[in-house]
């Protein structure tokens, strides 16, 4: 639709276009939606004591399901934080642990008996740690994608800089940063994918504006493992143009006192039974003090743009925090346009024609069902190639 960018497109184009990324935008790279994080059992697991953690989880998880039938894997994830104070939690560690079959569990459930431990009784489930649960969804995140052969370390392989090649997202990368004097990502992604895509610095021979982590001090300094070629040594400093706001945290990151540990790669997913950053969608009152400067920065990169465009990130109501920061950023006065990438367009722009009513909602012309065909999308998109509310 000319329309989209009509009367004063160049200078609309010209000003600041805020990249709203969530799960779709990583399934065109072939990473699982969030509704199947620990529905699939295609996952690097890196020794005998994390199987028996995952094995705890999935397990859960399966029960948990037919008692919340309308739910999904992040609002799992969101409710283990809710057990850590229970009685149970210590004795389900230590017994799971404990153990190198848990096949055994149902019929100790069963006869309602007793841990060893006589102060922790049997619980009716035996309910993993939230540590647990970041640890298998990392493992999930981290194992090699079917496009992706060469890494055989998921710890260590996929890092930050070495590149990702997934056309579609370079595509959509060329188009947004050619049509803007700014360009920002908003991600509630926790994998890495959106900085390869970008690379950690300005690239010169090949694509890659660079970017760095938004909300976070610099100089930003991403410990890695010293490589025989390297020059650089341990650590390597993002230093690029675009700011990935990544207000779920990052399987890269990782809590150090106060503040945190940037890695190039996936350690912290694996380290201690996973310590990466990370947090479940949330509440505003629930962000955690070490996140807050990643969200107020991002609710700043938000009320100056003049155009969002919104990839793979459906507004779920379960998301509290962040439907309140981009209804407050919507009203701002700077936001013109909102533009949908999404097999589900029209639903989709139904949602944010609610947070946002004085903006003009659009979604790619002929959007399709299926989330594996928002490649096509990318390769084919223009901006000014939009219908609204489609």
């Amino acid at each position: 639709m000319k329309e989209f960018f009509s009367t004063g497109s160049h200078e609309l184009l010209m000003q600041s276009i805020c990249c709203i990324l969530g799960a779709g935008y990583s399934h065109v790279a072939g990473a699982p939606l969030a509704r199947d994080l620990f529905a699939t059992r295609n996952v690097a697991i890196p020794s005998e004591a994390a199987a028996r953690r995952f094995r705890t989880v999935w397990k859960d998880y399966e029960a948990w399901l037919p008692e919340n039938p309308s739910r999904n894997a992040e609002e799992y994830l969101a409710d283990l934080p809710k057990h850590r104070r229970s009685a149970v939690w210590t004795a389900n560690e230590r017994y799971v642990l404990a153990r190198r079959n848990l096949e055994a569990t149902a019929t100790i459930e069963t006869r309602g008996s007793t841990f060893p431990f006589p102060d922790f009784p049997v619980p009716a489930r035996v309910i993993p740690p939230f540590e647990w649960a970041v640890e298998l969804l990392a493992a999930v995140l981290a194992t090699p994608l079917p496009s992706y052969t060469t890494v055989t370390n998921f710890r260590y392989g996929a890092r930050v800089m070495f590149p990702f090649r997934c056309d579609s997202h370079l595509a959509f990368w060329r188009e947004v940063l050619g049509k803007a004097g700014h360009v920002a990502a908003i991600t509630t992604n926790y994998d890495i994918l959106i900085e390869r895509g970008l690379r950690h610095r300005r690239m010169t021979r090949v694509f890659g504006p660079g970017c760095y982590y938004g909300g976070i001090p610099k100089p930003q300094l991403l410990r890695g493992t010293q490589l025989p070629w390297a020059y650089q040594g341990n650590y390597i400093e993002t230093e690029g143009a675009v700011p990935v706001y990544k207000l779920h945290g990052s399987l890269n990151w990782s809590r150090v006192g106060d503040g945190l540990e940037l890695f190039q790669d996936l350690r912290p997913a694996f380290r201690s039974g996973g310590d990466a950053a990370i947090i479940p969608p949330v509440s505003e009152k629930e962000i955690p003090a070490w996140l807050q400067p990643v969200w107020s920065s991002a609710e700043e990169e938000l009320a100056r743009a003049a155009i969002w465009i919104v990839c793979g990130y459906s507004l779920p109501s379960y998301d509290v925090a962040i439907t309140e920061l981009l209804r407050r950023t919507a009203i701002a006065g700077n936001l013109k346009r909102i533009l949908i990438l999404d097999p589900h367009a029209s639903d989709i722009c139904c949602r944010y024609s609610t947070i946002a009513q004085h903006v003009q909602v659009n979604g790619i012309r002929g959007a399709a069902r299926r989330y594996r065909h928002i490649a096509q999308a990318f390769v084919t998109m223009r901006l000014g190639e939009s219908s609204p509310r489609t």
